[in-house]
């Protein structure tokens, strides 16, 4: 396994990196106007314990769409990220923790300058005797900056999930804007699931919300779908489906994130492995 990586990009670039094996450090820089897609695809078992310490800095109008694929067999990873933004830098973290692994994952997102911008979509489906940690922040720092987070999760069997969202507004942020959101879907008796949306702000005249979900399958529209011809297990697919892929990937790993659902929910139904292309 790779110990470190430090990849630069110089500014006014365009560049796309792909990476298939876990990394213990990982420092990304983009100049200033540059764009970089980074996309992280990761499975298998971990024989050991997984430390990864990520560090990502965006000069200024430097856009990063940072793309993490998680889809372990088995073992426990810790996964620690962080990122600083300068004016009118744009970052999406997309992260998709569909695997029987133990994941605790921490994002940092510091808004230093105005028109710093963060998207956040965390989507996962644990299942079996899994336990699974979000923890993000996102701080605020200047004036006319903006995030939006949004957690979407089901838990199956015995599975626990957690989620733990802050956003903190500083004095003299006029103008921010800031919308956190968490979702749960709890899919057997004895799967947990916890949502904790906190939101700190130290000014006014600027928007900020939260929303948080924790809630079983709609029986209505189990009814509805069986109703209609549909096998049960089908069904509840189907509004899992649904809920969890319904936003707006990035196009290249749309079909990449369904086929790791359809493998997922094959595992805890035991019907035919999807087998999925990286």
């Amino acid at each position: 396994m790779t110990k470190k990586l430090l990849l630069e990009i110089p500014a006014g670039t365009k560049e796309q990196h792909t990476l298939a094996q876990p990394l213990e450090k990982l420092k990304i820089v983009v100049g200033e106007g540059a764009q970089l897609t980074f996309i992280e695809q990761l499975h298998g078992g971990l024989a050991s314990p997984l430390q990864n310490q990520t560090e990502l800095e965006l000069k200024k109008g430097a856009r990063v769409l940072f793309c993490s694929m998680q889809n372990f067999e088995s073992g426990e990873a810790t996964f620690d990220r962080n990122a600083t933004l300068d004016e009118d830098a744009h970052l999406t973290w997309a992260l998709a923790a569909m695997g029987r692994a133990d994941v605790k994952s921490t994002r940092q997102t510091r808004l230093q300058r105005p028109g710093a911008t963060v998207r956040d979509l965390e989507v996962f489906f644990s299942r079996g005797k899994t336990k699974l940690e979000l923890l993000n922040r996102v701080y605020h720092l200047a004036p006319r900056t903006f995030s939006n987070i949004l957690v979407k999760g089901a838990v199956h069997e015995l599975a626990e999930a957690r989620a733990k969202g802050t956003v903190r507004i500083e004095h003299g942020c006029k103008g921010a804007e800031s919308f956190l959101a968490q979702h749960a879907l709890l899919l057997s008796p004895h799967a947990r699931a916890e949502t904790f949306p906190y939101l700190e702000i130290e000014d006014n005249e600027l928007k900020a919300g939260h929303a948080a979900t924790v809630s079983k399958l709609d029986t209505g529209q189990v009814f509805y779908l069986t109703s209609r011809g549909l096998p049960e297990d089908l069904a509840h697919k189907l509004i899992v489906q649904g809920f969890l892929l319904s936003e707006r990937w990035p196009a290249a790993l749309q079909d990449q994130l369904q086929c790791v659902f359809e493998s997922a929910w094959a595992q805890t139904t035991q019907t035919q492995e999807v087998v999925c292309k990286s």
